[in-house]
């Protein structure tokens, strides 16, 4: 635009005025809070007047020059307009280029350099459709008010036309309900929603107290204006603006893998396009840092779908998100590592995508864990095979596991299936080979009906290595159920992803922008010591019972603590003069808490998770408990295909979460310590000492019969030493004679009880007429088992034939009498197995002979049986009260 003076040519008919003395004070006013009155500093305190008066000049349209020439002037004129009327553009024109260019021929020249035309929101007529069911009153009312501004080339000035007449009151109710809220207000609103607050926090802002008091009919509070859906539409709105970068899904995807990668994120999109072969994977440069750092010992994977909307697939076909978790042992909760969306719930998408996270990371965990999907256990298979004995094993969700197995059994056995789950439950959490215990189970259940025990051995008997805890000899702090992976679905669901479905993208930029910055703060935080640390179901045991000591109990109990530059040795806490541990700890830095990392205690050893030496070290001198994890296959023998079924893994199982949201009891075990030491008379027999990192699954061509009296589903098998677990150098022995003695004795008198309740002919009848049919079989299975345990560790003692069960898959069919005399022969066995078991261990000789082919776990696992038999007397014999333990 040339340069010209500001009036070449002074033309009356647009005198210069000043424009604060044309235009009326704007409608929207800022009240401050009443002294003595508290307020948000970022509450909402504008107000509306609705008593002004509109401006009045001589002539319509009014004319005038406002100061300056150039566009930001004329923009600066039209906001002060603004601060009244919402004015909507008409039309704007501009010729400055066309000027510039020079304008050849000899047509009529342009008399301005721009031109901007503003009409009053409420111009023009509504026109509905034929038959239209809106009813609501339109903002049109065909009012002609508008305004022009006219960059004027002959006296480069600013002129101004203004059709000032309203046919409405702009100050009224009316046009402020059907009126656009003014750009104050607006930009407030934005700036809320900008800064991530929700329409709870909102509502605070705009509910005020104070501006209840004003004069209706003089000010209104900008607030009334305010709704939920408005704020809905912002929110929704930004999200949409960052996360679309492309109206078209595919091509948004692109670029969203372009951005990610400038990032420095991991990304795998082999297909971008409508297919079956559908794949976006991506992980954050944190989440690979964390998954390479503490992901050593298990990765918890699950899918779940229309977590995106599925429209921009063909046919609607699904997406299914599949997240990788690991356990963060600085938070101690569920930490996602990478996520992966694929158009099919298949094999193969996934194992390619375990393959990328493998080659991409370099990480490669001792195990895996998942529900029930074939699926994830062949693409496991296939992403891991090449690695050899490297490959991690693959753990069935026992939550998952006991959920399908039930819902089997409550559909084949009606009223028999909670003794079947009894008996599944024993097998999963078998602290011996589980192969013997599955058979009997088998055999057992086939009688009843054909069609569950094929399922048994289709579902569960192939499969026995992914979900029998026995089998699970990694460092596993205590999961064995998918829990993490299921509390990160409902937080996704809950507080990331609206009730409304998502674009695929907004989901992605939800992860990227908001998931890993929540987690990477979190745990920042708490690895600084602002926040504490959270313990699951099982490290709360070991936290506990730390908890239970304090300095002068354990001054009291003879236990000493040194510490040293990189470790604390401290005495064990319940035998101080024959045992003592190693607990090694990371020293403080900048902007880390001091750490403990490890324990050679045998809980930390068995199970990876923390013990209680480290807690109660942690809260005496305020560290942070983060298990260094270790490969426990360097540590314990396994098990493998040339073991006996008698021959059992490590000395014993940890167990485990329970799932709350379970609707299947699940049963705990208790950590059992070491056997009796073993002695020259009693030593195993060498064996071959080379290293078996995975587990077979022992074929069995016949299962044992009356003959060799052995019964399979309640033999216990003697735990043996594998000469190949770290010995102290120092060793200390522990006897566990006095153990196992008042285990035998607590038992005893457990037979004791039972016996007393069913010697008079009165408690056996209402026993056997309160019970139920699954309560009968267990009572008579425990018996035998707790009789045959007695009579096979008794020296010169006969064995007991075991009772034929036949018959029981006619039950059904039975009248009253019969059933009654059924349940009457099942009590029967039952009580002459107890009352046999209870005199043999009557003779001394016998009990010696007992304690000393029994371990100590053994013999724990045979009173608890005791008191099982206890229990089950007590729930079905009404004339009987159960005893109460007095403390």
């Amino acid at each position: 635009m040339p340069s010209l003076p500001i009036l070449q040519t002074i033309n009356l008919s647009y005198p210069l005025v000043n424009i604060y003395d044309v235009l009326p004070p704007p409608f929207t006013q800022e009240i401050p809070p009443l002294v003595g009155t508290r307020s948000p500093p970022n509450a909402l305190r504008l107000v509306r007047q609705v008593d002004g008066m509109l401006p009045s000049f001589p002539t319509n349209p009014h004319q005038f020059t406002i100061p300056g020439n150039t566009s930001a002037d004329a923009k600066e004129f039209v906001r002060a307009m603004g601060a009244t009327v919402r004015w909507t553009l008409r039309r704007g024109t501009d010729n400055t280029t066309k000027l510039e260019k020079g304008i050849q021929g000899s047509g009529r020249r342009p008399e301005f350099y721009f031109k901007l035309e503003y009409k009053c929101p409420r111009t023009g007529h509504l026109q509905r459709e034929i038959n239209s069911r809106k009813h609501h009153p339109s903002r049109k009312c065909g009012c002609l008010a508008k305004f022009t501004v006219t960059h004027d080339i002959a006296s480069n000035s600013l002129q101004v036309v203004w059709f000032w007449e309203h046919n409405h009151n702009p100050y009224s109710y009316e046009d402020m309900q059907r009126c656009r809220t003014p750009e104050s207000v607006d930009k407030w609103l934005n700036d809320c929603v900008v800064s991530g607050l929700g329409w709870e926090a909102i509502q605070r802002l705009i509910r005020l107290p104070d501006l209840f008091a004003l004069d209706r009919s003089q000010y209104v509070s900008e607030g009334r204006e305010i709704s939920y859906d408005r704020v809905r539409y912002l929110i929704r709105k930004r999200a949409s603006v960052l996360a679309r970068r492309d109206p078209n899904v595919f091509n948004s995807l692109s670029i969203w893998n372009e951005q990610l990668l400038l990032d420095r994120w991991s990304t795998y999109t082999p297909v971008l396009s409508d297919l079956s072969e559908f794949i976006f994977a991506f992980q954050s440069p944190w989440q690979k840092e964390m998954l390479v750092q503490y992901g050593q010992s298990m990765i918890m994977l699950d899918s779940t779908h229309n977590s995106v909307s599925n429209y921009f697939m063909s046919d609607g076909k699904k997406i299914y998100l599949y997240t990788f978790l690991i356990w963060d042992p600085i938070t101690g909760r569920g930490l996602p590592i990478a996520w992966a969306f694929t158009a099919s719930a298949a094999e193969q998408p996934l194992a390619k995508v375990l393959q990328w996270l493998r080659t991409s990371t370099g990480a490669i965990p001792q195990a895996f864990m998942s529900d029930c999907a074939l699926a994830i256990a062949g693409a496991i298979k296939s992403a891991y095979g090449q690695v050899g004995e490297q490959a991690p094993k693959h753990y069935w969700c026992l939550f998952h596991v006991f959920k399908a197995f039930k819902e089997q059994a409550t559909k084949h056995l009606d009223d028999l299936a909670e003794s079947a789950m009894f008996d599944f439950r024993d097998v999963a959490y078998s602290t011996t080979h589980p192969g013997l215990k599955l058979a009997a189970l088998l055999t057992k259940w086939e009688k009843v009906n054909p069609l569950f025990a094929k399922y048994i051995k289709t579902q569960w008997e192939k499969n026995l290595l992914h979900w029998a805890t026995f089998f699970r000899q990694t460092s596993h702090q205590g999961i064995h159920t998918n829990n993490y992976t299921e509390a990160w679905h409902r937080v996704l669901k809950s507080k990331y992803i609206s009730k409304d479905r998502r674009r695929i993208d907004e989901v992605i930029q939800l992860f990227a922008d908001n998931v890993v910055t929540d987690y990477r703060f979190n745990n920042e935080q708490v690895d600084m010591g602002f926040a504490p640390q959270t313990t699951n179901k099982f490290q709360q045991k070991s936290k506990t019972l730390a908890d239970s000591y304090t300095k002068e109990s354990l001054s009291t109990l003879g236990v000493k603590q040194f510490q040293h530059d990189t470790h604390f040795f401290t005495s064990s806490f319940t035998n101080p003069h024959r045992k003592a541990y190693t607990v090694k700890f990371e020293a403080g830095r900048p902007g880390h808490v001091p750490r403990l990392r490890s324990c050679n205690c045998d809980h930390f050893k068995q199970c990876g998770s923390a013990c209680k030496h480290m807690y109660y070290l942690a809260r005496e001198h305020r560290m942070l408990v983060i298990e260094q994890v270790f490969d426990l296959t360097s540590l314990d023998t396994l098990p493998s295909e040339t073991n006996s079924p008698q021959t059992s893994g490590p000395e014993q199982t940890c167990l485990e979460i329970v799932d709350d949201d379970s609707d299947v009891e699940v049963i705990s075990v208790q950590t059992a310590p070491k056997r009796k030491n073993v002695t020259a008379a009693h030593s195993p027999p060498e064996t071959n000492l080379s290293k078996r990192p995975r587990v077979e699954l022992p074929r069995f061509d016949s299962l044992p019969t009356d003959s060799n009296h052995s019964n399979p589903s309640t033999t216990l098998t003697t735990h043996r030493f594998d000469e190949r677990s770290p010995v102290d150098p120092n060793p200390v022995t522990t006897d566990y004679d006095s153990l196992s003695a008042r285990s035998q004795s607590s038992g005893l008198n457990a037979l004791k009880y039972v016996i007393g309740v069913m010697k008079t002919a009165k408690n056996r009848k209402d026993f056997a007429r309160v019970s139920s049919v699954a309560s009968m079989i267990r009572f008579r299975d425990e018996g035998n088992f707790i009789r045959r345990i007695v009579e096979e560790r008794c020296a010169g003692v006969r064995l007991t034939p075991l009772p034929d069960s036949s018959g029981l898959s006619d039950i059904n069919g039975l009248n009253r009498e019969a059933f009654e005399v059924l349940m009457e022969s099942w009590q029967t066995m039952g009580w002459q197995a107890i009352k046999r078991a209870h005199s043999l261990l009557g003779q001394k000789q016998h009990r010696v002979k007992f304690e000393e082919k029994s371990t100590e776990m053994e013999m724990e696992e045979w009173k608890q049986r005791c008191w099982g038999v206890k229990g089950i007397v007590e729930d079905n014999s009404p004339s009987v009260k159960a005893s109460v333990q007095v403390r």
